[in-house]
């Protein structure tokens, strides 16, 4: 995959949305129904001034993988 890069100071395909990420589920034997999930989520322009201009002329992007799971739960006796 290619990253969009900014081309000047204004009309950068980086404004139009906030974040690109995908997401897949993973094979997990201590999680409900054996699976949990993975998202690799990518964020662009990370640092602004304090009337919303970008700071990041370079097109830079900010990564963060999260993964998360629902854990099974064992009935216990009364």
């Amino acid at each position: 995959m290619t990253l969009p890069v900014d081309a000047g100071p204004s009309r950068n395909q980086s404004n139009l949305y906030v974040a690109v990420w995908f997401g897949m589920t993973l094979n997990d034997p201590l999680a409900w129904m054996d699976q949990c999930f993975l998202e690799v989520q990518l964020y662009p322009d990370s640092t602004y001034d304090q009337y919303g201009n970008s700071l990041d002329t370079g097109g830079h992007w900010v990564g963060a993988a999260v993964a998360w799971q629902i854990e099974a739960a064992t009935a216990g006796s009364a």
